[in-house]
């Protein structure tokens, strides 16, 4: 009878472990499912900014308002969608994000040459005063993507740039 007993146990325990595996495994497969298939695109110029600032650390940031991006970067707003510019406001960091969705295609090579004008002075400016700062900024590119142009003047911008050019979605323009 002993050895019945311990059968039946022995029996209902293996069965419960099974279970107990079978549905350990489901919820894992279910929890990351679709995670190596479906990578979130970045389609906005919004979602783009927020993610850059999940990929390093910046100081504390303005928002300069769209007459001062006219007047300061020569940006024609009217060509464009949507915008997030960011500047350090700490003036001896180099820090900015400047991220463009273009709503005219015919606008690409003139923002890029602006952006581009725009890190050129930043870094004749920062030469002067602080050589880390410059080469920041020296490592910093404008980047295109779809409908997007952007930049980032970060210590981690090549990082940043490397990311971003896989997550922005590669849609023409709307």
């Amino acid at each position: 009878m002993k050895h019945g007993k311990k059968s039946k146990l022995g029996a209902a325990f293996f069965s419960a472990l099974v279970f107990l595996t079978a549905l350990a495994f489901t919820m894992a497969l279910s929890s990351c499912g679709g995670k190596d298939d479906e990578t979130t695109k970045l389609n906005t110029a919004s979602d783009i900014y927020k993610h850059i600032t999940t990929l390093a650390v910046f100081p504390k940031m303005e928002q300069p308002n769209s007459e001062d991006i006219e007047d300061y970067f020569g940006i024609d707003l009217d060509r464009i969608k949507a915008y997030e510019v960011r500047l350090s406001s700490d003036a001896t960091l180099a820090d900015e994000i400047a991220v463009f969705e273009l709503a005219d295609e015919a606008y690409r090579v003139a923002l890029v040459n602006i952006l581009k004008q725009r890190l050129n002075r930043a870094a004749n400016v920062a030469r002067d005063y602080s050589p880390e700062q410059y080469d920041i900024i020296l490592k910093s590119t404008v980047e295109e993507k779809g409908r997007f142009v952007f930049y980032v003047v970060n210590a981690k911008s090549e990082s940043i740039v490397s990311e971003l050019k896989k997550l922005i979605e590669d849609w023409p323009l709307k």
